[in-house]
């Protein structure tokens, strides 16, 4: 009976290692309040000119956690046929985000919960217009991106933009309520 006793702590030991360690992954958690929405909206008020509009473009959105550093979140901008994004890639998921075809993407599926936690308004894809073609390996395309590197909480440390457009898209971040990096 003593065995059997010892046998079952032992096992629920390991069940209480094995959930606390799937509780507290590598990526740590946000606030639910925090609202990732005002830089996608930035994002697309910059880009707003003919060639980008919800039938001809996605938002093409990747985080990655670098441990105990924080997070680098990319925003990209690319054709509706795209060949920077590889539709078989891990973690990958796809939203509508203003009409947007909006695909989402981590280094490990933590990565795109956390970014399902920050973006409040996208919605469910049902159907999407994106047409992948290759080559979305050895991309030699030159994409429009913003790269952005936050703090554990969320505080924005760097941020790197397209140079010749940095002066208006700082006043576009500004506009949306975004504080920027002291320099």
């Amino acid at each position: 009976m003593e065995l059997i006793k010892n046998k079952l702590t032992i096992i629920f030991i390991l069940i209480f290692i094995f959930i606390f360690q799937l509780l507290s992954s590598q990526t740590p958690t946000v606030s639910k309040k925090y609202n990732f929405d005002n830089f996608i909206n930035a994002f697309i008020d910059i880009n707003n000119e003919n060639n980008f509009k919800p039938n001809f473009s996605i938002i093409h959105i990747s985080s990655f956690y670098y441990d105990q550093k924080g997070y680098l979140i990319t925003i990209t901008r690319d054709n509706i046929e795209s060949i920077m994004v590889n539709p078989k890639a891990a973690n990958l998921k796809y939203f509508k985000y203003r009409g947007f075809d909006l695909l989402l993407q981590g280094k490990t599926c933590e990565d795109v919960t956390f970014l399902e936690k920050i973006i409040k308004k996208r919605s469910p894809s049902n159907f999407s217009n994106i047409k992948f073609k290759k080559p979305y390996e050895n991309i030699s395309y030159t994409p429009y991106q913003w790269f952005l590197f936050f703090d554990k909480k969320m505080n924005l440390m760097v941020s790197t933009f397209p140079e010749e457009e940095e002066d208006i898209i700082r006043k576009i971040l500004e506009k949306y309520n975004i504080k920027m990096p002291k320099e």
